[in-house]
């Protein structure tokens, strides 16, 4: 499935975040791997579904090649209890 998906530019993770929180039962952790820069409402609404729910989801951020995102990312794995990790280009 993933090796058909097309890379069409832009990173656009909100609607897979609100499908992730959505799920029964809550997932014990969300990955979540990006090579670009994302709105930064993106990380606040995330924060605020994680919030909702019965106990919080750890949030694991991987930034892939660019720093763009870092600050983001990091936000979103300290609140969540996650990890942030960085894995430079080759």
């Amino acid at each position: 499935m993933v090796a058909k998906v097309v890379a069409g530019g832009g990173t656009h993770p909100a609607d897979a975040f609100e499908m992730a929180f959505t799920l029964k039962p809550r997932p014990d952790a969300i990955y979540f791997m990006t090579d670009g820069l994302f709105d930064e409402a993106v990380a606040e609404r995330v924060l605020r579904l994680n919030r909702q729910g019965s106990r919080p989801v750890p949030i694991h951020c991987i930034a892939f090649g660019t720093r763009d995102a870092e600050a983001l990312m990091r936000q979103m794995a300290q609140a969540s209890g996650g990890s942030f990790t960085f894995v430079p280009e080759p």
